[in-house]
């Protein structure tokens, strides 16, 4: 049957469900429960698929299988779902169906068998309609009067059918739980694509980045002359034709550049056309898209997902003027604009046009071998003599792929080598401008050879050029080591590294006697990769930067004895330039090692990839989790020092900001090793608002500029391993408790290599701070607000009797009577301001209940006195009875602030 695409004209709320992927019900019989043990087993199975497919992965087939269906991923993994021999209630058939819908003609295909069904097609969108099963599990299709018809197909319990308008796969599982399909979504590369932009022409390598009004020349041949005519009659040419049209937007070596979204998509099995609005193609031709792994640039576009479709042209049209070509591209003064058009059905905008430009040039020369700018090209074939001649300069190559490349577009090209060289030489692999050398000079022979370049230009001119060429005493190929991530070291001996040269001799392999029986000298050169306009670009060696080829006593065999190497070595020392584009910390970068023969020939060379990195910024400011908590926003308890400055009895709250981060000091200036230089800066503000009405009210100091009673304030470039953050005089009420933001001021690793703006921004924190005293706790020994004590204590209420803490009820104990020798050798009784007679203040909360009528100190036992436990003592205003009242404790800081309790205090007589 050559039976096409059916039209469907009714279509109502059945074909709206039908379309796409379904949801069908079915009440299998009993035989098929019994296939229960092997359906279990499916749940495995199709969890491994969605798992695959949440990662991103596509279906690239799916093929029937004696026990299933097998889907195989775009990583090249396949994935098996299984059922058994047995088709649904217990009749012979396929454990599993595949479903397809022929293109062309829109025949069903079933497990690669065509079924006599067709498929039908929506009138209204254009898209087909996919198989579905129905109650009775038979396949269901759609019919030309819009109606769901039966086919006497059944269906087996797991099929995949394919979406022949997007190319995905639903997968279909009977669940004999549910009594109903499973329906599982497959993507492949085609049903994927979200996106696809034309980025413009790419010929020889250079984009034409314009989408729109890619400019193009060309040439119609008007006649064959003699060169065309004997150009035709050679053996694998693309023959020129009378009247055909040579293009430079089908020429050799040109391709359209294409960015597909998502990136991870495969397009290299798409299939893609350029069409107008009335869906005529362009004439050219889109052949299978490659991978384009060059530079792309153009800050615009995204690396990720670009791919190149080389094109060329449509063979056999012809035209009979020029005017006829162009008509393709314009319609009289109107520009026509082109799609991309994936044959699955994706589709650009129509952005695309072409410009003619006849100021192009379609002539073109021999110009490069194997990158390097060609020597002595001649029209004409050199006689023995002249080739030979000492004073001919030649292009040298190696061992191994010989590229010839052209300056301009062209119609075709291939190589002429006589035999006689082939045999010497050992050339194989002639396709195109390019061939493989297999063999290197020996001792006595080292003769020139010339290959003959045979093209046509796009002018439609056969040229012939000449190459002189000698092969250079040297081994194939080219070593490439690991990349060393090198971090720059503090101590400048240490900043080094080496690489084994173990991979070179690998690559050596039989040839490595030879090697070291040639070999004299090394040479290196460095390299920052692809910034000279995509291509790696040599940079000077920095002064006093050595690179060395080493023995393995580590001595220096560079220039000498260079048979004996064993490693590469990069000897840095803290001289890497700061500065520059040439030495950016953030590029990569090689050496490029070249082993030099006694007649300067390279024998083979090395290429060591290295990156120059320092140390995160943030690796020297950890911050303190009891200070930070794991959080940007700092908690710090303030402390005294000698030389703040006082303002009526009331030292300035500060804070010494080291004991907010891990070792800083240490980190900063560790030992035998060039310092790290850090410096923080704050503006003052509360919450660094400069706008804020309090205006600035703190400032940094340097602790080690400080002298006892003076210090300075400033508000930047204070040394982050000397700094404190300090109110100003009589500010303290105002900081209490508010936010100061401090920031990185300037950041240089070992005092030389600077950090970004970026790094030092992400280094912002807040201090806030409090005090120890005011922010701790005073109750009774228990932890409660209540202490008894009998009258015959003498109404004493002793040290023991209390408990009070710094900070909070976690904090430090500390006495609220200590004695003078307590006070001389803690810190904590340098925060606690004192009465003159160095007590703390507690009063009574109702004199007509209970008097505070003294408090004492501890004192300590000495040779000549016994000691006695620190105490307040009270007195009930009524003795006669049990008395209960309240006293308050009172703790002032040397910064003003005060911490005060309540307790109540019970006698009992």
């Amino acid at each position: 049957m050559n039976k096409k695409f059916l039209s469907a004209i009714l279509f109502g709320a059945l074909m709206v469900s039908s379309t796409g992927t379904f949801v069908s019900c079915k009440d299998y019989d009993d035989d098929i429960d019994n296939l229960q043990g092997q359906i279990d087993g499916v749940k495995t199975q199709i969890a491994e698929l969605e798992s695959k497919i949440k990662e991103g992965k596509y279906i690239t087939s799916v093929t029937q299988t004696e026990n299933g269906l097998t889907f195989t991923m775009n990583d090249g993994q396949t994935y098996n779902v299984t059922n058994g021999k047995d088709g649904a209630q217990g009749e012979p058939g396929a454990a599993g169906d595949k479903v397809v819908i022929d293109e062309a003609t829109g025949a069903i295909i079933i497990n690669d068998k065509e079924t006599g069904y067709f498929a039908v097609k929506n009138t209204e969108t254009g898209k087909v309609v996919v198989p579905t099963i129905d109650k009775d599990g038979f396949w269901c299709l759609v019919n030309e009067k819009g109606e769901l018809e039966q086919t006497s197909f059944k269906a087996s319990p797991i099929s995949a059918v394919q979406d022949p308008n997007t190319k995905a796969w639903t997968l279909r599982v009977w669940n004999t739980e549910t009594k109903a399909y499973d329906e599982i979504e497959l993507p492949t590369a085609a049903s994927l694509i979200t996106e696809l932009e034309v980025l413009g022409y790419c010929i020889n390598g250079n984009l034409t980045e314009a989408q729109t009004g890619i400019k193009y020349n060309f040439k119609r041949i008007d006649g064959l002359t003699e060169d065309l005519k004997k150009w035709n009659k050679e053996e694998g040419v693309k023959k020129v034709s009378d009247k055909q049209v040579l293009s430079t937007l089908s020429a050799s070596n040109s391709s359209l550049l294409i960015r597909v979204a998502p990136a991870t998509v495969d397009a290299s099995a798409f299939s893609f056309t350029m069409i107008n609005s009335q869906m005529k193609e362009a004439p050219i031709v889109l052949d299978a898209p490659e991978a384009y792994e060059e530079l792309l640039v153009r800050a615009s576009v995204s690396g990720n997902g670009l791919w190149s479709i080389p094109t060329s042209a449509k063979e056999g049209e012809t035209y009979d003027s020029d005017n006829a070509y162009i008509a393709n591209f314009k319609k009289g003064n109107k520009t026509i604009a082109f799609a991309l058009k994936e044959n699955n059905g994706f589709a650009t905008n129509y952005d695309l046009t072409f410009e003619y430009n006849s100021n192009i040039s379609l002539d073109a020369k021999v110009e490069k071998v194997n990158g390097n700018p060609v020597v002595s090209s001649k029209a004409t074939e050199r006689d023995k003599e002249s080739l030979q001649a000492s004073n001919l300069e030649v292009n040298k190559v190696n061992v191994g792929q010989v590229n010839i490349t052209i300056d301009k577009p062209i119609y075709d090209a291939h190589l002429h080598i006589d035999d006689a060289t082939i045999q010497r030489w050992n050339i194989t692999d002639i396709n195109g401008t390019s061939f493989k050398v297999g063999k290197r000079p020996d001792d006595i022979t080292s003769a020139n050879f010339q290959v003959h370049v045979h093209y046509v230009t796009l002018k439609g001119e056969v040229k012939n050029e000449w190459i002189p060429m000698t092969v250079a005493k040297s081994f194939a190929g080219q070593t490439v080591l690991t990349n060393t991530d090198h971090m720059i070291k503090a101590k400048v001996a240490d900043d080094k590294f080496s690489v084994s040269l173990d991979k070179m001799f690998t690559d050596l392999a039989n040839n490595a006697a030879l090697w070291k029986s040639d070999v004299v000298k090394a040479t290196t050169q460095l390299y920052q990769v692809g910034t000279d306009n995509g291509k790696d670009k040599l940079i000077d060696t920095p002064e006093n930067v050595t690179f060395q080829i080493q023995n393995k006593d580590n001595g220096d065999v560079t220039n000498q004895d260079t048979k004996n190497a064993t490693k590469f070595s990069a000897n840095f020392a803290q001289n890497w330039p700061a500065t520059g584009e040439d030495y950016a910390l953030d590029k990569e970068y090689y050496v490029l090692v070249s082993f030099l023969a006694e007649n300067s020939d390279v024998l083979n060379t090395v290429k060591v990839p290295f990156t120059m990195n320092i140390p995160e910024l943030s690796t020297f400011l950890v911050k303190q989790q009891g200070v930070f908590n794991g959080t940007n926003d700092g908690t710090a308890y303030i402390f005294s020092k000698d030389y703040n400055v006082a303002d009526n009895n009331v030292i300035a709250m500060q804070y010494d900001l080291t004991y907010g981060f891990v070792k800083l000091a240490e980190k900063l200036k560790p030992a035998e090793a060039t310092p790290t230089t850090l410096t923080f800066k704050t503006n003052g503000y509360i919450n660094g608002d400069d706008q804020n009405a309090e205006g600035a009210i703190v400032g940094l100091a340097a602790m080690s500029q400080a002298t006892k009673g003076t210090v300075i304030l400033t508000q930047e470039n204070v040394s982050a391993s000397d700094a404190i953050l300090m109110a100003k005089s009589g500010k303290n009420s105002k900081v209490y408790g508010k936010k100061f933001v401090i920031e990185v001021d300037d950041a240089k690793y070992v005092g030389k290599y600077a950090y970004s703006d970026d790094d030092k921004n992400a280094q912002k924190f807040t201090i806030t701070m409090k005090s120890p005293i005011k922010e701790g706790s005073i109750s009774a020994a228990d932890g409660s607000k209540s202490i008894s004590i009998d009258a015959t204590d003498q109404q004493k209420i002793v040290e023991s009797k209390f408990l009070a803490k710094t900070y909070s009820t976690a904090g430090t104990k500390y006495e609220l009577f200590p004695s003078d020798n307590t006070k001389k050798n803690n810190t904590i009784y340098g925060w606690i301001s004192y009465n003159e007679n160095g007590t703390i203040t507690i009063t009574s909360k109702d004199d007509k209940v209970l008097k505070v009528t003294e408090i004492k100190n501890t004192t300590e036992t000495t040779d000549d006195t016994e000691g006695s436990e620190g105490y307040v003592k009270v007195e009930p205003v009524n003795p006669a009875y049990d008395t209960t009242g309240d006293i308050t404790v009172t703790v002032k800081d040397v910064w003003g602030f005060t911490i005060s309790q309540d307790i109540t205090i019970n006698i009992k007589r």
